[in-house]
């Protein structure tokens, strides 16, 4: 039997653990309250459906099930320090980005639930929705058919992506963004539309099933990960990990100054310079200096030698990233 101290085990202990004996329950999370306020926000634009949410390894919805599966980091923070320990950041655990998911796991869970799709209306402004699924997707920044929400510009993954990530819009800012005219906000106002029509119904026949609960889990947490990193190529290492291969190393010299605060003193710079310069845009270039600070402070890095990196150098590198993210070349998270 295994014991419930998991919170206080060592890394090479936790990964023993599998995942179902966590015995993790929403209500004990930090998911709660956030859920709740997705609730509130639902019955704000008059939707009386409720998704119901379960823990699972990843973000998801499945095609025929209008619920939310969140990734099991979320149930306690010692999961979520482990999962930044394996892949730099724990997707969904700060509150602002959990809503954004949680918004946007409620579109395809609505969709579902209400069978939006079948909608000729639907179809035509956002596509098939029954099209493939690719690893990769090109993305144009300039574009003003798709909303933006989610970093990686992920409504131009997918119709099923485009529709979940407009309607993450609506929820939260009703019709109000976009530019009159552009075929972005034309998508809001269908979408408004279509919630016109649920308001105040429930839907019928719903399958309350839970598909790959972490409840059912036989795995272990190290299982989990060596599968997720040999789904990724094997290689979790995040795009600007060469960069600090080249200028840091744990616990170095004293006198030498800390990575994650000389990043700091210069992300503005190198923000500004990037935003000019390049079709990059404030989130994303935030995203890549963040995951880089967050890397740095958990290894505790210095610089090799007394040259720091000069903003010129962060700025290249910042750009490097960014162009793997945008080709869809590297896993950093959404």
């Amino acid at each position: 039997m295994v014991k419930r101290d998991w919170r206080r085990t060592s890394d090479a202990k936790l990964q023993t653990i599998r995942l179902r004996d966590l015995r993790l329950k929403i209500k004990d999370s930090p998911l709660q309250g956030r859920i709740e306020r997705l609730y509130q926000e639902l019955s704000r634009r008059g939707i009386e459906f409720r998704p119901h949410v379960w823990f699972s390894t990843d973000w998801f919805s499945p095609d025929s099930v209008p619920g939310i599966a969140v990734p099991f980091y979320l149930g306690h923070p010692r999961l979520a320090h482990f999962e930044r320990r394996r892949h730099v950041i724990a997707e969904g655990w700060n509150e602002r980005e959990c809503m954004q998911l949680l918004r946007h796991e409620a579109g395809h869970a609505i969709d579902t639930a209400y069978g939006l799709a079948r909608h000729a209306a639907w179809r035509e402004a956002f596509g098939p929705r029954n099209a493939p699924y690719h690893g990769t997707y090109r993305v144009n920044p300039f574009s003003r058919d798709h909303v933006r929400h989610l970093p990686r510009w992920y409504a131009q993954s997918h119709p099923a992506e485009d529709f979940a990530e407009t309607f993450a819009i609506w929820l939260s800012h009703g019709t109000r963004p976009g530019k009159p005219g552009t075929l972005a906000k034309r998508k809001l106002e269908l979408v408004a539309h279509l919630m016109r029509d649920v308001c105040g119904r429930q839907p019928k026949g719903l399958l309350r099933e839970r598909p790959y609960s972490l409840a059912k889990s036989v795995i272990t947490l190290g299982e989990h990960y060596l599968r997720k990193e040999k789904a990724r190529g094997g290689d979790p290492a995040p795009p600007f990990e060469p960069f600090l291969v080249r200028y840091a190393q744990p616990g170095a010299a004293r006198g030498r100054s800390r990575v994650a605060a000389h990043v700091i003193r210069l992300k503005p710079g190198v923000r500004a310079s990037l935003e000019r310069n390049t079709a990059a845009l404030h989130y994303d270039i935030d995203q890549i200096l963040d995951g880089m600070v967050s890397n740095a402070r958990m290894h505790g890095l210095r610089w090799k030698t007394r040259h720091r990196p000069r903003a010129a150098e962060l700025a290249a590198c910042v750009r490097t990233c960014w162009n793997k993210l945008r080709r869809g070349t590297t896993f950093l998270p959404r």
